[in-house]
């Protein structure tokens, strides 16, 4: 088994702010529309690849 050299396991920061204000806001009206979170991840996801 290798040993630990000290990295973290974390993984890289992420692109995005998923916990900002703007962006939990834009997750909510989505839920108000009546979108399913398969539907409200995928319109996300469009979002970010397109802008």
């Amino acid at each position: 088994m290798a040993e630990s050299q000290g990295k973290s396991k974390r993984g890289r920061k992420p692109k995005y702010d998923y916990k900002s204000e703007e962006f939990l806001s834009l997750v909510e009206s989505y839920a108000k529309k009546g979108l399913t979170d398969k539907e409200i991840a995928r319109t996300l996801a469009d979002m970010l690849l397109y802008n």
